[in-house]
């Protein structure tokens, strides 16, 4: 049987579409239960396409696209955080599991089987925490002879994960204290990229509507491990400008099958090469290390000047070109 889908919906038809019509198309979508949780406007001028998006996924139950079709439609915004804790926490009441997606994820053909197969074979090994869909490496390692990765980041990007993990998350991340003093969790945590601790402090002192990396947050403080394929079964077309957490730019991997493909699924440890390419990937360049560095150091101060510093040199630098 696959696992019930749930899918976040707002204020973009045109994405929204494209999701949905590339879920319909995978293996097992008429056995597949989709859950759909559609946000409130949260102003007047959002409200239109709000109502646009809500008129197309009215029509899905009886489109016979799915098993079964079950629309939740939120009467005021509650922002990202609050749709997800509450739209995942109801599926996982309701089915003990739960594959999520946003409105900016195209699937591959065998997504939703990859997805449950894995929640099946890993629900009994503690050392996983969640199901992946998106890998951001184009290729593995040479030599690297498995299907799956097991990396210590959970991903946003097309999720998956069981009951009794999604009801261990602490959302008000009342450890951080103690985790920030920890010289070694904080490596632990950014052992796949140093933003990871940096966005947690963003998200704990300010509220930055980020439930992904309070989720993350708890997997590192379970010792729990994200199952991430080799062969990446989502695709990111949100890199627009056209989400409310979304901005412009590539995404790191593109390279979507159109057809399934074989994988075997059996237990992994995390190998050091697939972490370095994460750490490489998801740290940014020099320039971003290093202010990430001060602002997390107490030197938010120096960061600061540094920053404008480096902007009156480009002025200075843009002007003796003129």
């Amino acid at each position: 049987m696959t696992a019930p889908v749930a899918l976040f919906v707002y204020n973009r038809p045109d994405h929204t579409r494209r999701t949905v019509e590339a879920l319909a198309a995978n293996l097992g979508a008429k056995e597949t239960t989709l859950w759909v949780f559609s946000d409130g406007p949260k102003t007047e001028a959002t409200r239109e396409k709000v109502d646009a998006v809500r008129a197309f996924v009215r029509t899905l139950p009886d489109a016979g696209l799915f098993g079964e079709v079950i629309l939740r439609e939120a009467p005021e915004n509650r922002g990202l955080r609050r749709s997800i804790v509450a739209g995942v926490s109801e599926v996982m009441a309701a089915s003990g599991r739960a594959i999520v997606l946003e409105d900016d994820l195209v699937t591959a053909p065998d997504f939703v089987a990859f997805m449950s197969d894995c929640l099946d074979v890993y629900e009994a090994d503690r050392s996983v925490g969640s199901i992946a869909g998106y890998c951001p490496l184009k290729t593995p390692p040479p030599g690297y002879g498995h299907s799956v990765y097991a990396v210590p980041r959970s991903s946003s990007h097309g999720w998956a994960t069981w009951k009794d993990r999604w009801e261990a998350v602490d959302w008000s991340a009342s450890r951080f204290a103690e985790f920030w003093k920890n010289r070694a969790l904080r490596r632990a945590f950014d052992a796949c990229g140093s933003d990871r601790s940096d966005r947690l402090r963003r998200e704990v002192e300010r509220g930055a509507e980020s439930w992904s990396v309070i989720f993350g947050f708890s997997l590192l403080l379970h010792g729990q491990n994200t199952i991430v394929p080799t062969i990446t079964r989502i695709r990111n077309i949100g890199d627009d400008g056209s989400g409310v957490h979304s901005f412009h730019g590539a995404a790191m991997n593109e390279d979507l099958p159109s057809r399934p493909t074989p994988y075997v699924l059996e237990h992994v440890e995390p190998d050091p090469r697939v972490m370095e390419a994460y750490r490489r990937l998801y740290s940014g360049g020099v320039a971003t290390r290093a202010a990430r560095f001060l602002r997390n150091n107490g030197l938010g101060g120096v960061e600061r000047l540094a920053r404008r510093a480096q902007a009156l040199f480009q002025t200075l630098r843009l002007t003796k070109s003129v």
